[in-house]
């Protein structure tokens, strides 16, 4: 088995993508991977000097590379056990962008880049292992019937120590066909001396898989009153060391709702509303800005997904992010199939 993935901006560094090799001619299964992951964090200010408006946008962005060699095991078609190692590298940068308008006209004045602070490359060894029940039946956009377990525990050395404990409950069921009620519960954390070092990769509630309506990119300086100079309540309270999360969501085939002789009938086309929620907690890990509140944040919203040739499942989020008050329904885009 051989695939690939790519996830792209505006920005040039904030490109990331993988490849992976798996081999399953024997019962021990085995394979590598190389990948980069951006993770990208922004706090905003704004306001008047004068007769002119000033914008600050600070971006911290970290840069997650990793070589992995892994192997599993299955002991029967549910249950398997997985090992997995290798080098990760992770670089960082934290920079200011201040853009000036006139407060007449509106025109754009100046835009300015400046590096704040530096930050030593980090450079480790990783080494984990994974006990996973597998029993769900795939659709066309999302997985329909059975169930999904995964209880990791992994152990990072070199410029850090720390371990990572992962959680991972997913269940699904159809108690009318075709519909599905889709339920999942997750805990993600870091623990250890440097569990909470700041040279980690950023924990974010708002990435699409997790709590939708809380994009990073969806964030306005307007929703940022209160904070001080480079930090965002509204958003740091997203970010931790540790995060919980929790989805429901009732999906079905739209063909199949009004034909139930058939399931998908003629276009792979699925509907679901779906509701999500997630907590962070632990320290902020994005320089320059504080620890965040540590309360939950819930969304609700309903979603279509589309079966692209085989290729890739498109999703279409309509989302009311029911914690930020200045926000009201919103669109939200995806690559990704139902979880």
């Amino acid at each position: 088995v051989i695939g690939t993935s790519v996830q792209a901006t505006s920005r040039l560094d904030e490109f990331g993508g993988s490849i992976f090799y798996m081999n399953r001619t024997h019962r021990w299964n085995w394979g590598a991977s190389l990948e980069q992951t951006p993770y990208v964090s922004r706090g905003f200010e704004a306001g008047y000097i004068g007769n002119t408006y000033v914008e600050r946008e600070y971006r911290y962005l970290q840069r997650d590379q990793s070589a992995t060699a892994f192997l599993t095991y299955p002991f029967s078609r549910a249950w398997r056990v997985e090992f997995s190692g290798g080098p990760r590298r992770i670089g960082e940068s934290y920079e200011l962008t201040q853009r000036t308008y006139s407060a007449s006209s509106g025109e754009q004045l100046t835009e300015e880049t400046t590096p704040l602070q530096e930050f030593p490359t980090l450079n480790l060894i990783e080494g984990s292992t994974a006990l996973v029940y597998d029993t769900s039946i795939a659709g066309a956009t999302s997985p329909i019937r059975g169930s999904r377990y995964r209880m990791e525990f992994m152990q990072s050395g070199g410029t850090l120590r720390y371990s990572s404990v992962l959680a991972d409950m997913r269940t699904y069921l159809m108690p009318i066909r075709p519909y599905t009620l889709a339920l999942r519960g997750m805990y993600y954390g870091r623990l250890g001396a440097d569990g909470e070092n700041e040279m980690l990769p950023t924990l974010y509630l708002g990435y699409p898989g997790l709590v939708r309506g809380y994009d990073q990119y969806s964030f306005e300086a307007s929703e940022c009153v209160g904070g001080t100079a480079g930090s965002c309540p509204a958003f740091d309270r997203l970010v931790g060391s540790r995060v919980a999360v929790a989805n429901a969501e009732v999906r079905f085939p739209i063909w199949g709702a009004f034909n139930r002789s058939q399931f998908y009938g003629p276009l792979p086309i699925e509907g679901a509303f779906f509701a999500d929620a997630g907590v962070a907690w632990g320290q902020s890990l994005r320089a320059g800005t504080p620890q965040g509140d540590q309360t939950p944040v819930v969304s609700l919203g309903a979603a279509i997904r589309v079966n692209v040739f085989n290729f890739a499942v498109a999703e279409i989020d309509f989302v009311k992010p029911l914690d930020r008050p200045t926000r009201g329904w919103m669109w939200q885009f995806q690559f990704r199939p139902g979880f």
